[in-house]
């Protein structure tokens, strides 16, 4: 599987998902740290990849898309107050 990574993950996280044998990119290897959403779900969508991000804000602009081609996958990443304390 092909995922992008938002700037609010750790690029760190490339490194697990690609010794899982996925490929994975973070945004700042693109260039697009301070790219808008919406730029980075042209890059999400031109790379046939699926975003992974801690910004709620993509749902909403999924849900207002009017494309009529399938739009990005996008996978809410975070953990509750009590997992990150641990």
């Amino acid at each position: 599987m092909n995922f992008l990574l938002d700037q609010n993950l750790s690029p760190r996280l490339v490194d697990l998902l690609t010794s899982a044998n996925h490929t994975a990119q973070h945004v700042r290897e693109l260039h697009l740290s301070r790219a808008s959403d919406q730029e980075v779900l042209a890059s999400t969508r031109q790379a046939g990849a699926v975003l992974l991000s801690a910004d709620t804000d993509f749902g909403e602009l999924l849900a207002h898309t009017t494309r009529s081609d399938a739009s990005p996958s996008t996978k809410l990443a975070g953990c509750s107050t009590a997992t990150a304390r641990r």
